[in-house]
């Protein structure tokens, strides 16, 4: 995958999640400037490519809470019974980001 199959847009995601680590669309979309509207779109791009994941937290998670690497993000460890969603890089899309910014 070279530079020119990664958008501007999906460039400036990919960057922000390398290094904040896990955010929300919300929180993506603060970061990178860029509406929600347009950061969906990018969001809904890169799991196709492999290159993040979306991990949903909260009251219908099924992930073990003590192995969770968004157990201190997740409202259900807080007492909280809603859901959230956050995106990590994935091992690809953490490769990749490093390739294209050296």
């Amino acid at each position: 995958m070279g530079k020119s199959s990664i958008s501007r847009s999906e460039l400036l995601v990919l960057r922000v999640l390398s290094t904040k680590g896990a955010l929300s669309i919300e929180e993506v979309s603060k970061e990178v400037g860029l509406s929600v509207k347009e950061v969906k779109h990018v969001l809904d791009l890169l799991p196709i490519k492999g290159l993040i994941k979306e991990i949903n937290v909260g009251k219908d998670c099924k992930l073990n809470c003590s192995q969770c690497p968004l157990n201190l993000l997740c409202p259900r460890v807080k007492g909280c019974m809603r859901s959230l969603t956050y995106y990590i890089l994935t091992e690809k899309g953490s490769k990749i980001i490093k390739n294209l910014l050296k």
